[in-house]
């Protein structure tokens, strides 16, 4: 299976974009295979409800991409404008004590930058992801949509792989288990 890498990504986000494919007000919704899709982009939608696909969410912060609940955490992938380096944020149950750079009373959004969370991140990243943060509180209150989720701690024991390539693939691949162990798909 090939990797995409993230200016190649963007690339085709923004020729997508040209053509008119990712207008309007919703979320691209990525399917897992052999998930419920109808439960998933429900739960993303309600999740995501007032955070319009490519229109700016902080400053010139966008939601480029984003993928229904896979191995416990949503995955999103936001940019600094049309221009901007794609960045893929986990969003995940709030853990205790919370790690992330950005959370509310139940969710922790971090960064799957490969930097173990000791790497610096711009001042304006760590805004937007508070503001982005609050809008999915704001939904979560009327939703609890974090009972579908796991914590960071409980999703690298549970998903050791997938995390493991977390840093590296925007658009995740679904983790393969079977009889409850994690394999190498790859």
């Amino acid at each position: 299976m090939s990797t995409v890498d993230r200016r190649s990504f963007l690339g085709g986000v923004a020729a997508l974009s040209s053509l008119g494919l990712l207008s309007g007000s919703g979320v691209a919704w990525a399917a897992q295979p052999g998930a419920d899709a109808s439960l998933g982009e429900l739960l993303l939608r309600r999740m995501l409800r007032g955070v319009a696909m490519g229109e700016p969410f902080y400053g010139d912060w966008v939601l480029v991409e984003a993928y229904p609940p896979m191995a416990g955490g949503v995955v999103l992938v936001v940019a600094k404008g049309t221009s901007g380096d794609p960045i893929r944020v986990d969003v995940v149950r709030r853990d205790d004590p919370t790690r992330a750079p950005a959370f509310t009373e139940h969710l922790e959004l971090f960064v799957m930058d490969g930097g173990g969370g000791v790497r610096k991140m711009p001042h304006d990243l760590v805004e937007a992801l508070q503001a982005l943060a609050s809008r999915l509180e704001d939904n979560e209150a009327q939703g609890k949509l974090s009972g579908f989720l796991l914590t960071h701690t409980e999703r690298t024991a549970r998903y050791p792989k997938f995390m493991d390539r977390a840093s590296t693939d925007l658009a995740p691949r679904p983790p393969v288990v079977i009889d409850g162990v994690e394999v190498d798909a790859g």
